[in-house]
């Protein structure tokens, strides 16, 4: 079979493939044999690539129950239950935030581009995927994706399914008077949960 010039098949039998992404020439160091300096710099993000997602994690979660401790000081449990739900939200959606904004810093705008394999732009781009798959999609976008979508969009329905989750529905009364020692030891495992009681 002929092949008419300037087109682009694939397999056998052969595939025609309408458009075909243009490469490019690039300078070995870019593409085989890059310099101490590149491999240097491909660390340094591999290491936050690893890194970054826990630790924006453990930070959201350090902060939503500081948050919680201290809005257990001032408001009754039901007005609790009733403001945690959206303490959380708000964190969840601070921490998508923080990727977009991460994703603008490092990478930009995508556009169609060819890069060779140890540009510093294909590693600043896996960095920004490995923010949003590890942090934004499991704080709040695969949340969100199935269960707005599944329950027609309804908050109400989110909010009733986290305010009747287990955690929610834990007794705040001692379960363990082995535990009650403790106070005269010095040692907290229970907070008193009325607004007016006093360590």
């Amino acid at each position: 079979m002929d092949v008419p010039p300037r087109t682009s098949w694939l397999g056998s039998p052969a595939i025609f493939l309408p458009r075909r992404q243009a490469s490019k020439v690039f300078d070995e160091a870019l593409t085989f044999h890059p310099t101490p300096r590149m491999i240097a710099v491909r660390l340094a993000i591999e290491f936050w690539r690893a890194v970054g997602p826990p630790a924006l994690m453990y930070a959201t979660f350090f902060t939503d129950v500081a948050a919680s401790v201290t809005l257990a000081t001032r408001f009754s449990p039901r007005n609790l239950a009733l403001i945690l739900p959206g303490v959380f939200l708000a964190s969840a959606i601070a921490v998508v935030l923080v990727v977009a904004l991460l994703k603008w810093i490092l990478v930009g705008r995508y556009r169609p581009r060819v890069e060779p394999q140890w540009a510093n732009f294909v590693r600043r781009s896996e960095l920004v995927t490995g923010l949003y798959e590890n942090t934004a999609v499991p704080a709040l976008l695969d949340w969100l994706a199935g269960n707005f979508v599944d329950n027609g969009w309804r908050v109400k329905r989110m909010h009733k399914l986290i305010v009747m989750s287990a955690a929610y529905r834990q007794s705040s009364q001692s379960r363990c008077a082995v535990m009650a020692p403790t106070w005269a030891d010095g040692y907290i495992w229970r907070r008193p949960i009325s607004p007016s009681s006093t360590w």
